[in-house]
Parts: structure tokens; C-alpha cells; sequence
């Protein structure tokens, strides 16, 4: 399973398809997806901070940002952008981690590796199981 799959379970469930989406991905498929927005690989990093700045900006001044990652270079990387612009950062490397943090911190977004996404159902998990619903998610594809 893919991120557009992962976005695709996302909009089909009633208690989350008004959820916006943004997808990292080498194809642009968003439109037949409803997802909030597709960049294509090789990730242009400033458009990138500037839907992560949109979709947090909506609410409360303090921004945090929870990244899901396993592979260190891409959270370093992403890391160095967000850190412009957002407030805290919390790294996660798992789906554990990432909802322990997520219940801790209580991120305004979550970028999450569609990979880790999926194995752990980890939307589901941190929206409905923790009653998280109003966090933000970015799947990395």
C-alpha cells in the first residue's frame, strides 16, 4: 500500500474525508483522490513549508510539527526547512514512538512515512483511538 492508497482508505471513511492530505510522490494524482495536495519528487522543500505553514497557521500561533521518519537524512531534511517557520519539531522513528509523542505533544501535524502509516494504521490509531481528530496529516510516499 501507497500513500494515494492510504489517502484513497482516508477519504472513504466517514469520520475522516474532510481531512486534507498532502502526498510526496514521483506521480500527481491527487485530483481523483481528494487529497489536499501532491508534490512531485524530487520534493520542492519551500512548497512544502508553505502547505505545512497554511494547513498549521489555521488555529493557534505555536506550531508543532511531530515527523515520522526512518530514514534519518529525509527527517533531517525536512527538519532543516519546518525549522524557519515552525516552532517545535518532535522526530519519531516508528509508529510507537510516533503515538506516544502524538498523545504527549499533541502536534498540530504529523509528517509520517506512508510506509510506517500504513503498517501501524497509525491515522486511525492517533485520530480515533487517542481522539486526536483535529492533527494535521502529511503522508511521505
Amino acid at each position: 500500500m501507497n500513500g494515494f492508497d492510504t489517502a484513497a482508505v482516508v477519504k472513504n471513511d466517514l469520520h475522516s474525508m474532510d481531512i486534507p492530505i498532502i502526498i510526496l510522490s514521483i506521480t500527481e494524482e491527487q485530483h481523483a483522490l481528494g487529497v489536499e495536495r501532491c508534490l512531485s519528487k524530487p520534493i520542492n522543500l519551500e512548497e512544502l513549508l508553505k502547505d505545512v505553514v497554511r494547513l498549521t497557521s489555521q488555529e493557534k500561533p505555536t506550531k508543532q510539527v511531530l515527523i515520522v521518519e526512518e530514514h534519518l537524512p529525509q527527517a533531517q531534511m525536512i527538519t532543516q526547512v519546518l525549522r524557519k517557520r515552525v516552532i517545535r519539531i518532535i522526530y519519531a522513528r516508528n509508529g510507537q514512538d510516533c503515538l506516544s509523542k502524538a498523545i504527549s505533544f499533541k502536534p498540530d501535524m504529523i509528517l509520517v512515512n506512508s510506509g510506517i502509516a500504513k503498517e501501524q494504521a497509525l491515522v486511525n490509531k492517533v485520530r480515533f483511538e487517542h481522539k486526536l481528530a483535529t492533527i494535521f496529516f502529511i503522508l511521505l510516499d
